[in-house]
């Protein structure tokens, strides 16, 4: 079996990335979700809460990549930057979970405001990908951000409103990225390959 430290340099030996699109967020807000979702109280439950650098809101995960298509990738995405321009979104207040918070596996933050325009990127975004053959998802889209995840299914029902996040200050979308995702002993690291602005 391949240590997680070997997987990414095996990749890129076969020419391949693993890759995801996704929105950047500002520092300042992914230091807020971290340090809140801290004060989830989870017992004797296992929670691997996301590090704040790579707190995002994803819009497609690509996995495994050739590397002949990054550049094919790169204009779709830069398409669907350019056919938008810059808005804000917000979060709501309490958290919520896949599949619910009675069997809780992922714990994510909704979307209050902007969640429709989101929406409507990840369709022209799906649509300019699959023009070079990038299967579309059979999975309804939920715009969200991932703050933790369970390593066994829980209720977190209780605990949850516990949590409260402020939501007054909207949030700035104003570009839409492609990351690469190394896997590493610590946990996943991510950079971004390259990032295009909206209009």
């Amino acid at each position: 079996m391949l240590h997680p430290e070997n997987i990414a340099d095996k990749n890129i030996q076969n020419g391949y990335k693993r890759l995801f699109i996704a929105l950047p967020m500002p520092n300042l807000v992914r230091e807020y979700l971290y340090s809140n979702i801290l004060n989830l109280n989870n017992g004797d439950k296992t929670i691997k809460y996301i590090l704040p650098q790579n707190i995002h809101l994803t819009l497609k995960f690509l996995g495994n990549t050739s590397l002949l298509k990054i550049n094919k990738i790169k204009e779709a995405v830069k398409l669907t930057a350019a056919g938008f321009n810059k808005f804000y979104y917000s979060f709501e207040k309490t958290i919520e979970a896949f599949p619910s918070l009675k069997e809780a596996r992922v714990i994510f933050l909704p979307l209050k405001e902007g969640g429709g325009r989101i929406n409507d990127i990840f369709k022209v975004l799906e649509y300019n990908l699959s023009r070079i053959k990038i299967r579309k998802e059979k999975r309804k889209f939920v715009a969200h951000i991932t703050l933790a995840r369970l390593k066994n299914p829980s209720s977190i029902e209780k605990e949850a409103r516990g949590i409260v996040f402020k939501n007054d200050s909207p949030v700035l979308c104003s570009s839409i990225a492609i990351f690469e995702s190394i896997l590493k002993p610590q946990g996943a690291e991510y950079s971004v390959i390259e990032e295009f602005e909206l209009k």
